[in-house]
């Protein structure tokens, strides 16, 4: 089968640019992370996830972005990839923008390793489910006879999609 001009076979000399391509352009949070917790590289997705520009993000931790309730959570599932139990795992988990802003996401986590079975790093991908979760939350509460309260949630959605 023939391809057209400009598909991958063009660049498949030189596929490290084409990764950084999607990586770049990509629409999810996209962060690999060393085995300390510490961002090796973010796309700008990332940056935006959490508020932070990429010098910033290269120079902290997953750990430190992490909502204090969650961080049990995840370290827990880290342990077990880096135990050989688990190559990934998923969890709904959220981050504190430096604004405090509360960031929902859902997380996806794969342990990278060699070719012998060593672990390398973490590879993360993140897709921001703030507006859905304040929208869900919203709807428990007007289910449960708090209408005032809702009215208060669906203020703090718009307001959140506008600051987006």
């Amino acid at each position: 089968r023939r391809r057209e001009p400009g598909s991958i076979d063009r660049l498949s000399a030189s596929v490290p640019d084409v990764f950084r391509l999607v990586l770049e352009q990509f629409a999810t949070a996209l962060c690999l992370v060393d085995l300390e917790g510490r961002f090796l590289t973010v796309n700008p997705a990332a940056c935006a996830l959490f508020g932070r520009t990429r010098e910033d993000l290269l120079s902290t931790t997953w750990h430190e972005l992490t909502h204090p309730d969650d961080l049990d959570a995840d370290l827990a599932m880290m342990r077990r990839v880096v135990s050989g139990e688990l190559d990934t795992y998923r969890l709904a988990k959220r981050y504190v923008q430096p604004d405090g802003v509360v960031v929902h996401g859902h997380l996806t986590v794969t342990g990278v390793r060699d070719p012998a079975g060593g672990l390398v790093c973490f590879a993360s991908q993140i897709l921001d489910v703030t507006g859905a979760t304040l929208s869900q939350e919203a709807a428990r509460i007007a289910h449960a006879g708090g209408l005032g309260v809702v009215m208060d949630r669906c203020l703090s959605v718009e307001l959140w999609r506008l600051g987006r």
